[in-house]
């Protein structure tokens, strides 16, 4: 179980939000399995549908990340799609161990959920929000 709280969640959706019709990117640091940041980033990819981490940001994060002793989770949106791996995502997905976190704002509320994107299988991490429903959640 991925424990993300209502403040952190309000953040990813309103990251997506502001950068839609483009997907957004980013990372959220966690320890144990709960959440503890979330760390925007520049998407330089040249298509709307697509995501690419810039390079500065992705070694930023990463880096901060492995510092601190937290893990590294990435994170990205699909405006007009469901929050589960695209045929993209499980193609270039770079961090097999590396929880992946998406946010969809196809449907009211968005829905935020996560993965393990493996060669061999795509596995869903059960995500727990915790705290007061963000005005962000609400239908």
């Amino acid at each position: 179980m991925f424990v993300l709280n209502s403040e952190l969640a309000a953040r990813l959706i309103a990251h997506a939000a502001a950068e839609r019709p483009r997907e957004c990117c980013g990372v959220v640091a966690a320890v144990n399995g709960r959440a503890l940041a979330a760390y925007p980033a520049r998407n330089v990819a040249p298509e709307p549908d697509r995501f690419s981490m810039h390079p500065q940001d992705l070694y930023d994060l990463y880096r901060l990340c492995e510092e601190n002793g937290w893990d590294f989770c990435p994170y990205h949106s699909h405006p007009r799609g469901p929050a589960c791996p695209s045929d993209t995502d499980r193609v270039l997905a770079l961090w097999p161990d590396a929880l992946q976190i998406i946010v969809s704002l196809q449907g009211v509320p968005p829905e935020v959920r996560a993965f393990y994107l493996r060669a061999d299988a795509v596995v869903e991490e059960e995500v727990r929000v915790e705290g007061a429903p963000p005005a962000a959640l609400l239908p």
